[in-house]
């Protein structure tokens, strides 16, 4: 059984030395950790579970992370707009005092603290007040600005939700100003690549409870179309306040999914009339009938 880093461990990289502090939290696929490297500078560095050296796909996902976050870097807006990994690698590293014998694939990310996501920003508004119908739709186009970058860049999210999206704020004034930040794409697909997991039964394709797109119910490979699906039902709790395919159990209770799934019935339309300049026509141009498959998803 291959160890697993834990707080007090160290590693190497062809670039830097690594010292990890403090484990920020526990994944399915890799653990995350607050650690320094040889000049004291902070980094979330995470350290993967799967693939391990096991896996006949261990190589070549290293190889497809590399390629990955190059592709976010090699547009200058979409690496302000994009958390990517700023060193890729596979080591053994020190466990307890003493070099393991089995590497394990590593990535650091630059250490972000103190962002609001898009969830916060739904949830709890603005400085003590709700967003405004305008500020919603500011918010709506910036967020869809920046996913329609990244698919230029031929990446796939593939596990959009509102906490995936950080708001890093801009200037110190009242005005609600924000640029966005698509984060957690470790495990995001390139479009003309296919993923080194694909066919593991045991790996499978990243996402989330009640933002799955028809693609990851069914279990076939996401493309950009299931982001775009994704998008709107993200759209949807942003604009409407509420997540459309959630429902209240009883008069003031908790939302619950229904039966754990999207029921991809048509949303009711009520919550959006309010918003300044919606009603009808913004209502059907976000969630008009939900199209039997990609090729019927409305487009970026």
């Amino acid at each position: 059984m291959p160890v697993i880093p834990s707080a007090g461990d160290s590693v190497r990289s062809a670039l830097h030395r690594y010292a990890i502090h403090e484990l920020l939290n526990k994944g399915a696929l890799a653990n995350a950790f607050r650690a320094t490297d040889e000049e004291g500078r902070k980094v979330f560095l995470k350290a993967y579970t799967s693939p391990t050296t096991f896996k006949p796909w261990y190589d070549a996902y290293l190889r497809y992370a590399i390629e990955l976050n190059r592709r976010l870097g090699a547009d200058t807006v979409l690496a302000q707009q994009s958390v990517r990994a700023t060193d890729v690698f596979s080591a053994t590293f020190t466990h307890d005092g003493v070099p393991t014998r089995n590497p394990c694939i590593f990535q650091a990310y630059p250490f972000i603290s103190g962002n609001r996501n898009l969830g916060d920003l739904i949830s709890d508004g603005y400085r003590g007040r709700a967003l405004t119908g305008d500020e919603r739709l500011m918010v709506a186009a910036i967020f869809t600005a920046a996913l329609a970058r990244l698919h230029a860049a031929r990446v796939i999210h593939c596990d959009l939700k509102p906490a995936n999206v950080q708001m890093v704020r801009i200037g110190d004034g009242d005005a609600l100003l924000f640029r966005p930040l698509l984060v957690d794409m470790d495990y995001s697909v390139l479009a003309d690549k296919p993923a080194p997991w694909h066919g593991d039964t045991t790996a499978g394709y990243v996402g989330t409870p009640g933002f799955f797109s028809p693609e990851h119910l069914r279990g076939d490979v996401p493309t950009t179309a299931s982001d775009v699906f994704t998008s709107g039902i993200i759209l949807w709790q942003l604009l409407a306040g509420r997540h459309p395919f959630f429902s209240a159990r009883a008069a003031g209770g908790p939302r619950a999914p229904r039966l754990g799934r999207h029921t991809l019935n048509r949303p009711r339309k009520g919550p959006l009339q309010s918003l300044a300049g919606g009603g009808e026509p913004m209502t059907t141009g976000l969630f008009h009938n939900s199209p039997p498959g990609p090729s019927g998803y409305p487009h970026l």
